[in-house]
This record gives C-alpha cells, structure tokens and sequence, in this order.
C-alpha cells in the first residue's frame, strides 16, 4: 500500500476551531462539506518536502493526536507565506535539488522520482497551485500523510 500526502483547506474559523479542538479534524477532514479544496501530491511528500527544504510541508503546528499519523494544522497566514514560498521555486532548481540528494537517503520513493523527474514536477505543480488559491481565498491548510 502506497503513502500520499494529504492537503485540505479550509477558512479561517475551521482552522481555529481545530487548533482547539483536535478532534474536529479527524471529524471534519473526511466530510467533504467541511473542505473548501483539496489536492493530493500522490506518493511524491517525502522527496518533494526534502528537495523544497520543507516548504509546503514543515509549516504549520503539527497535531500528533488527530488522524492515524497526525497531521499539520497551518493558519492562513502561514498558507500565504508559503504560496510565496513555493511561487518562488523553479523546476530547474527542483531537479537540480532532486539529483543532489544522496543516493543512499532514505527518501519514500526516491528511486522512482529519480527515473521521472516530470512526475515530481506535476505534483510539485498541483501543490502550487493549491497554495496560490488558498492563499487569494484567505483558507489555511490541513496536510497530512496517509
């Protein structure tokens, strides 16, 4: 069975309601009624979050009792700071990145994206273009690796 890396939006009261209270989000993070948008990376999380140094992905306050594996609770605020973030990331750059790492990293999936860059690249992708929205809409993020 294959891990993907979660994102989901939602508007600025859900994202405090759920710092409060951690159980809203294994509640709210299935109901589709509850997300204002969502988008996956697939299984490429692991390598895209070490080759962006965590930007999209080490943000946020990490929740460890919510979800199987906890996730990241992240404000609008902090949605928009990493749209720009990410906005600022070239495909050069990511692939230059992507061939610098270790050989020998313990990277989900390394091999594979290795072989397709492109693929790398479309979720990267997709990723910035979920942040670019949510950050116009003013929605923080729920991410998570299930």
């Amino acid at each position: 069975m294959s891990m993907s890396g979660f994102f989901k939006a939602f508007n600025a009261e859900q994202i405090r309601a759920m710092a409060e209270d951690h159980r809203l989000i294994d509640q709210w993070i299935f109901e589709e009624e509850n997300c204002a948008l969502e988008t996956d990376v697939a299984n490429a999380w692991h390598v895209l979050s070490e080759v962006l140094d965590g930007d999209g992905f080490n943000v946020g306050e990490h929740i460890e009792d919510a979800l199987s594996m906890g996730c990241f609770l992240v404000t609008p605020e902090d949605t928009a700071e990493q749209a720009d973030n990410l906005s600022n990331w070239t495909h050069e750059e990511i692939i230059e990145n992507l061939q610098n790492l270790d050989e020998e990293a313990d990277l989900y999936r390394l091999e594979m994206y290795q072989e397709d860059e492109q693929d790398l690249l479309n979720e990267f992708d997709k990723l910035v273009k979920f942040y670019g929205e949510c950050a116009e809409k003013g929605w923080g993020v729920v991410h998570y690796v299930a």
